[in-house]
C-alpha cells in the first residue's frame, strides 16, 4: 500500500514508495579450482527440443564458469521442474579445456547419455550433448571442433609439469594409448590375412 503524501510548510510532499525487497536466493556452494581460466575461444551452447533448435546462447569470454539451475540468478536459468536450483556449472581451465560439473542435483546431468558423477568434472568437448535433469532439452556446445584440446579427461587438479604430464600432450603417445585401451577393451578383433585370402 502507498504512503500517504505528508504536507510541509504547507506544501504536499509525495511520499517516497517504499523499495520492494529484493529476493534472497541461497549462496552457491561451488569453489572453483586453481587452475580455472576463461574461455580461450568463442563457445556457443545450442538448446535443440524435438529436434529443432529453440534457443541459442553464446558463452561469454569474461568467466570462468557458468551456472545452469532453477534460480533466476543462474547464468542459464532454466524452468523445468526436475531442475535444481543450482544444477550444474561449465568450468573453463587455463589448458583450454571445459567440463561439465553437476552440484548433486536431484535428477541428475547427462553427456551425451551417460549420468555424469556428481561434482565430479567430466570433460565435453564441442558437439558434445548435455541434458539437465528430466528435461527434454538437449544443450549442445557449438564452436570449431580444433578450439577444444584433444586429449585425455583431465582430472583438473594442481599437478606438476612433469615428464609423464607432458608426455599425454604429445599425439604420439595420445595414439599409442588410445590403442592399447582399445585392445585391452578388446573392441576390435585382429585377424591375419593372406594374399590369397585378402582377394
Amino acid at each position: 500500500m502507498a504512503e500517504e503524501s505528508k504536507t510541509v510548510d504547507g506544501f504536499k510532499v509525495p511520499a517516497v514508495p517504499k523499495r520492494a525487497k529484493q529476493p534472497q536466493f541461497p549462496a552457491l556452494k561451488y569453489e572453483q579450482p586453481t587452475n580455472a581460466g576463461p574461455p580461450q575461444h568463442e563457445y556457443t551452447l545450442e538448446v535443440v527440443k524435438s529436434g529443432s533448435q529453440v534457443e541459442s546462447h553464446s558463452v561469454p569470454t569474461t568467466k570462468t564458469f557458468y551456472t545452469f539451475g532453477r534460480l533466476p540468478v543462474c547464468d542459464y536459468p532454466m524452468d523445468h521442474e526436475s531442475i535444481s536450483r543450482y544444477h550444474a556449472v561449465l568450468q573453463f581451465y587455463a589448458d583450454g579445456t571445459a567440463c561439465i560439473i553437476d552440484l548433486g542435483s536431484s535428477h541428475g546431468t547427462f553427456i551425451n547419455k551417460a549420468e555424469a558423477v556428481a561434482k565430479i568434472p567430466t570433460r565435453v568437448n564441442v558437439g558434445d550433448q548435455i541434458r539437465f535433469g528430466m528435461s527434454s532439452r538437449i544443450w549442445i556446445l557449438s564452436g570449431q571442433a580444433e578450439e577444444l584440446p584433444d586429449q585425455d579427461e583431465p582430472e583438473h587438479q594442481e599437478q606438476p609439469q612433469t615428464d609423464s604430464t607432458k608426455t599425454q600432450r604429445d599425439p604420439v603417445a595420445y595414439l599409442y594409448k588410445f590403442l592399447r585401451k582399445t585392445v585391452e577393451k578388446d573392441e576390435y578383433t585382429w585377424t591375419v590375412t593372406t594374399d590369397d585370402e585378402d582377394q
